[in-house]
């Protein structure tokens, strides 16, 4: 616990010393002389002195408030309960005006002796009436250097616009105003052991001033406090205490509500600066601490924050650069396989030229130009590349022959002529083409071959219709021109443009350039 902390001893001893600081007893310390005008010369009673005094006040004491309707006076030996204190002759006044009266007269001449013990050499007046009778303070302090000091008890219920002219004609006149606030009435409201700070009272607050209370008949002083924490250490950071103020108690001054604190009037000092207790002061210095460490993990957090903040720049930026080498790297593999597979392609296109051509001489056949999903804008040489090599080792066999399918995939896999993600879809939507033009027969995951060379109706139509052409030709020739006719067409020698075969003459005679076998083929 922070050895400054106000000077509370427990909390029992504590609401002892509230309860007595806050109650409203009349009892009085002073009293004015008969013959003096009042709130001048006021005859303070000794503790003890009672029953030695009770004849002198008598004869010569009177109420020390001007109003007082039996101002009639005697004491009271309280010893040793209590302290000895004056009291009217006919009995208690309990009356609010009166007990207002007499608590700010007391206060005046209480400050005013205490004044006087603090600084032996300055100038103590009551009632004194500043130049230009602009002000009137309760209590001025005229230093030996010549600064002034007014000290203001106030009991009565005040305004923030009449408290605030009241400072301002002070800082006008060039004196230095300390309030202290009543401790019974409207300036202490104190209830469930908390003090509740009026509006002056926050206004003094929040502008850094520790609040006073007086009470004149205990000659004690009151300040209100409040706790506070500071934030919990942030792991890993140096919030440039150490960790030393985890989860200690600050006590600074209340500035709304707080906990009064009580000590002896004589342990206060007076200065040209006004007034400060040994409470107020360790409580301005627990808030100017507090506010260092508040205002250093502040700037600790905010550096903290910052540095939070770089690291996940650094990282969002490591990340980028780290997608943008992927995605380089993904389009280098994607470059580097398309130009594999251009590769591919040539080399076995080169090798599939020559058995194509010899098998097709015509032209490509449907069957190795098919699209497909996967495959839509792929040219059709590249298209006629590998479905010309499916075709070749797993269609261009006997009829009635089995195989997988699963086989076809991985062979076209194999291939590495499409992307391996469609390999398989290619493969199957080929082999549904080939199945709809009756070439092979699917059945689940098997497929038969029906007929490897099936050929489109509308070709095998046209070339029908080219033969006929020819025969018409020849037999529609005039006798004259028979012979021309008939050496334009092919010699006996002839082979057949799809098998190599001759071809009979028979053939050649009817303009045919095949074997009938080989045009049904085609």
């Amino acid at each position: 616990m922070p050895a400054d902390r106000p000077t509370v001893q427990s909390v029992a001893h504590g609401r002892d010393l509230i309860a007595d600081f806050t109650n409203g007893e009349t009892r009085m310390l002073y009293a004015g002389i008969k013959d003096a005008p009042l709130g001048t010369d006021l005859v303070y009673l000794v503790d003890g002195t009672a029953t030695e005094q009770r004849p002198y006040t008598k004869e010569f004491l009177r109420c020390l408030v001007p109003t007082c309707p039996t101002p009639a006076m005697n004491t009271v030996a309280r010893a040793p309960r209590a302290r000895d204190g004056f009291r009217h002759e006919t009995g208690r006044v309990d009356d609010k005006d009166h007990r207002e009266g007499a608590f700010h007269i007391q206060g005046k001449a209480t400050l005013a002796r205490w004044a006087r013990g603090q600084h032996p050499d300055a100038t103590i007046t009551i009632e004194a009436v500043l130049p230009g009778r602009e002000r009137v303070a309760d209590v001025l302090v005229t230093f030996a250097s010549g600064e002034r000091v007014a000290l203001e008890v106030q009991y009565a219920g005040l305004s923030v616009a009449e408290w605030q002219e009241r400072t301002e004609s002070y800082e006008r006149l060039g004196v230095k105003c300390a309030w202290l606030f009543g401790h019974f009435g409207e300036q202490l409201n104190h209830k469930d052991d908390r003090a509740h700070l009026n509006a002056i009272q926050r206004q003094l607050a929040e502008a850094g001033d520790v609040v006073l209370w007086l009470n004149p008949l205990t000659e004690q002083v009151a300040v209100a406090y409040t706790t506070t924490r500071v934030w919990p250490t942030i792991p890993g950071v140096d919030l440039g205490d150490g960790g030393r103020y985890d989860d200690v108690t600050f006590y600074v001054p209340a500035t709304t509500i707080g906990r009064l604190e009580v000590e002896p009037l004589s342990d206060a000092r007076l200065t040209p600066d006004g007034v400060s207790t040994v409470n107020s002061r360790n409580l301005v210095r627990q808030r100017a601490r507090w506010e260092a460490v508040q205002a250093g993990r502040a700037a600790g957090i905010v550096e903290h924050e910052a540095r939070e903040r770089a690291l996940i720049a650094i990282k969002v930026a490591e990340r980028a650069a780290a997608e943008q080498r992927m995605r380089d790297h993904h389009a280098a593999i994607a470059a580097r396989r398309k130009e594999l597979r251009a590769h591919r392609y040539a080399e076995r296109g080169k090798a599939l030229a020559g058995v194509l051509m010899e098998r097709f001489p015509g032209g490509p056949p449907h069957f190795l130009t098919v699209p497909t999903e996967v495959t839509p804008t792929q040219p059709a040489d590249q298209a006629r590349v590998w479905q010309g090599h499916l075709w070749s080792q797993w269609v261009d066999v006997p009829v009635g022959t089995q195989a997988k399918v699963k086989l076809v995939v991985k062979d076209l896999d194999r291939l590495g002529l499409i992307d391996e993600r469609h390999v398989g879809y290619a493969a199957e939507q080929w082999l549904a083409y080939l199945h709809a033009h009756h070439m092979v027969r699917l059945e689940g995951s098997l497929f038969t071959i029906t007929d490897p060379v099936a050929e489109e109706p509308e070709r095998l139509a046209a070339v029908a219709r080219d033969r006929q052409a020819r025969l018409n030709a020849v037999s529609s020739a005039p006798p004259w021109q028979l012979n021309k006719v008939q050496a334009a067409a092919p010699t006996a020698s002839q082979p057949c443009r799809l098998c190599g075969e001759l071809l009979a003459g028979l053939l050649i005679d009817g303009g045919d350039e095949w074997h009938p076998s080989c045009a049904n083929k085609w």
